[in-house]
């Protein structure tokens, strides 16, 4: 059996048991999964014969028509923590499985984020890179200046640090704008990646409007498994879960419920603009 697109998981930062608290005020404590979670997921997909493809094979397949294996899977990871390079890189390596990382071009080399001669080194692994913006804002309170000026100096960044093409664009907190897409292709990309629940092989899949699979801590490899595998039930269910909290976010505003929701969870200013 064939199907075109694919499953897109979606990492924050792989780290060790120990660390996790020291990152939690960076990032949401449930999107840092531990090095043992992580490896025995990677585990599952080679153990199993799931492919890793790059983001931008996934893209082509969809544009082409081009069927892929049934068991094609996109692993990606936001923001560009540290521990994607001292911890996940090498449990990748170890299972033959790649990547795409998508990272905040002025960030690389602040404190717990990886550096650009990492990045490099990641990309000699057969991993890609590509633009989570360059300061990691709400797209939705920025105007049309504003928002091409963050895709515009996060694709030169990468593509002059690492010579590379950056064709490629996940939005911070999977929030968008009115000039998104324009101001994306005008640009340069090609891709964009939300965080929207779904699988991608719908026929009338937008390739600036795919959709990914959150990979959080503490989910057990069973989950984990129904999760790649697509049990109808869980998928129903992640599927219900996704639509409530996008509900919420529009009732309560994009701004008001990412700030909400950074207090509850205790989550430092991510827009890199508004550090001291």
């Amino acid at each position: 059996m064939t199907i075109t697109g694919a499953p897109v998981l979606m990492y924050h930062e792989v780290t060790s048991p120990a660390r996790v608290d020291a990152l939690a005020r960076k990032i949401q404590r449930g999107y840092i999964c531990t090095d043992v979670e992580f490896e025995g997921q990677m585990r599952f997909l080679k153990e199993h014969d799931f492919q890793s493809i790059s983001l931008a094979r996934l893209v082509d397949s969809i544009n082409n028509g081009e069927a892929l294996p049934s068991r094609s899977i996109v692993i990606t990871f936001d923001d560009g923590f540290e521990g994607n390079f001292t911890h996940a890189l090498p449990i990748l390596r170890k299972y033959g499985l790649a990547a795409t990382f998508f990272v905040v071009s002025n960030k690389m080399g602040d404190p717990s984020m990886m550096t650009w001669q990492q990045l490099g080194a990641l990309m000699e692994s057969g991993c890609e890179v590509h633009s989570h913006t360059a300061n990691h804002p709400l797209l939705s309170t920025l105007g049309s200046a504003e928002t091409r000026g963050e895709l515009a100096e996060s694709r030169q960044a990468i593509e002059q640090r690492l010579a590379t093409r950056c064709e490629c664009l996940s939005l911070p907190n999977g929030d968008s704008n009115a000039y998104l897409n324009e101001h994306a292709r005008a640009c340069g990309y090609k891709a964009v990646c939300g965080s929207r629940f779904g699988f991608n092989d719908q026929p009338d899949t937008d390739v600036f409007r795919l959709d990914r699979i959150a990979i959080k801590a503490g989910i057990s490899l069973g989950q984990f498994r129904d999760i790649v595998c697509r049990k109808p039930a869980l998928v129903r269910r992640m599927h219900a879960r996704a639509a409530l909290q996008s509900t919420v976010s529009a009732v309560l505003g994009k701004r008001r419920y990412d700030r909400l929701y950074n207090a509850i969870h205790r989550v430092d200013e991510q827009d890199r603009r508004r550090l001291p």
